[in-house]
């Protein structure tokens, strides 16, 4: 999905504080083909609202 562009983004996960797998993955500014990096700050709005 990456690859065709359908996902900009980073995995991450973990188990018990421990990092299992993270990876970015496709573009952080398309305009300027900027690639995502595992340290690559997003803008998120109201993600946690699906966990309330």
């Amino acid at each position: 999905m990456a690859q065709s562009g359908f996902f900009s983004g980073t995995v991450l996960v973990a188990e018990n504080s421990h990092v299992i797998y993270r990876e970015a993955f496709g573009l952080a500014n398309r305009e300027w083909k900027i690639p995502n990096s595992v340290d690559t700050k997003f803008r998120l709005a109201s993600v946690s609202k699906q966990f309330c």
